[in-house]
């Protein structure tokens, strides 16, 4: 399969991300090491190069279980500093919250809509006639269907 450099770089994306399949990066892999990659890929050639054959390390016998038991002293130290210094820290945040909110002031929901006096018995007056028409009207439907008061 012949890609275009613009394919390449597309798939160098995927490839990086680790989404691409092996057949996909066989095609990378052939088209970087051909003499139809451009130079601006050669440092992905590069790359590609030193990914594709892993070097042979030797590991020291023993180190796994030096590891396991340097994590495990460490895990244990740990342990013992982060619980005390979190509730010092949950000690000094409640106090903090505390002293902000004592000297915040007081929001309230209502908030005034008329500048004097009258305005508000206007206002209220207007108020109770909607209620008073609505709530006659419910009240001549029910009369409608359940016939006048009981004599």
């Amino acid at each position: 399969m012949i890609i275009t450099p613009e394919i390449a770089i597309r798939l160098l994306d995927k490839y990086y991300a680790g989404t691409t399949t092996v057949e996909e990066e066989q095609v990378l892999q052939h088209f970087l090491f051909s003499e139809n990659c451009p130079e601006s890929l050669f440092a992905d050639r590069e790359i590609m190069r030193i990914l594709s054959c892993p070097a042979e390390v030797n590991v020291p016998d023993g180190l796994e279980q030096r590891i396991m038991k340097k994590l495990r002293r460490r895990r244990f130290n740990l342990r013992l500093f982060t619980i005390p210094t979190g509730m010092a820290a949950a000690i000094a945040a409640l106090f903090v919250f505390v002293n902000m909110t004592r000297h915040l002031p007081l929001r309230t929901i209502y908030t005034d809509t008329c500048d004097t006096p009258q305005e508000a018995v206007v206002e209220t007056q207007k108020t109770l006639v909607y209620i008073s028409h609505n709530i006659n009207i419910g009240l001549e439907e029910m009369d409608d269907e359940l016939g006048g008061p009981c004599p």
